[in-house]
């Protein structure tokens, strides 16, 4: 199953604005330096691959409980890496022996695929949940990329952030992207910077937005419609609702901090000896 930077579009460096082409390098460089899964991206195929099993399922008049409704708790228990201990005697049995219930060689292979997934999704769980130990965002997006080899738009954004500063565009922000007068996220980070060197505070004309997630970099007027248009699968996106951008943390690195991160990865040092990163 190969699903490695899976759903990325191939980056183009054709932008008339010098800057747009820079931050789409940044997407390039991540994507083919620390090359990784992300869970996000394989959501889709797991509803789809749910979807054909619900197809397939088979009906039986003679259950006191209907197919199913076992199969939205099994569909649950994937999508949300819930405990199956909690769910009673009976769902339970069913999860376990599940394979029973199947008719067809193709309703197994879906169930084998569908295994795998899970399994997948419950390592990234646990590597996340160990590099919180450590206190820094930027850290904790490395050893998951570099080490484990998992990433998601968080991880992405974090390492994009990194790379700007690391070339000495110091307003870089990792932010998360919100719907207007709402208190829940659209759960998707990029990072920000504004062309002009002022610090991020709302979404100007010339505010560029860096997704490495997407694999595509552009002004922040044209990446809110790329959202909308494209990435209804992959998570939230009101209708008639303005798109905001905010700050949920703050990664705090200092000269010395930077001096350290360009000596360890000098691939992510833009090297061109005709110009200088960000300018004609």
């Amino acid at each position: 199953m190969n699903i490695l930077n899976s759903y990325t579009s191939s980056p183009t460096f054709k932008s008339r604005c010098i800057q747009i082409r820079d931050a789409q390098w940044v997407c390039h460089k991540i994507n083919t330096e620390m090359p990784h899964y992300s869970i996000s991206k394989i959501k889709p195929m797991i509803v789809k691959q749910m979807n054909k099993l619900e197809r397939h399922f088979p009906k039986r008049e003679k259950t006191s409980v209907s197919t199913e409704s076992l199969n939205n708790n099994f569909t649950a228990i994937i999508l949300n890496n819930e405990d199956s201990s909690q769910l009673p005697l009976l769902q339970r049995l069913f999860i376990k022996f599940r394979q029973n219930f199947y008719y067809t060689e193709k309703d197994k292979q879906i169930s084998r695929i569908l295994n795998k997934v899970r399994l997948l999704i419950r390592e990234f769980n646990q590597k996340r949940n160990e590099c919180k130990q450590c206190d820094n965002d930027i850290t904790n997006s490395l050893i998951m990329l570099e080490k484990y080899r998992f990433g998601n738009c968080k991880e992405t954004a974090n390492l994009a952030e990194l790379i700007l500063r690391m070339n000495g565009i110091k307003n870089a922000k990792t932010v998360m992207l919100k719907a207007e007068n709402e208190n829940v996220t659209l759960d998707h980070a990029i990072c920000v910077f504004n062309r002009d060197g002022s610090t991020f505070s709302k979404i100007k004309r010339d505010t560029i937005v860096v997704d490495p997630w997407a694999n595509k970099a552009d002004f922040a007027g044209n990446m809110i419609k790329y959202y909308k248009n494209q990435c209804n699968k992959f998570f939230r996106i009101p209708k008639n609702k303005k798109i905001v951008f905010f700050q949920y943390k703050c990664n705090k690195l200092n000269e010395t901090d930077l001096l350290k991160f360009r000596e360890t990865y000098p691939n992510f040092i833009f090297n061109n000896s005709k110009r200088k990163f960000m300018n004609e």
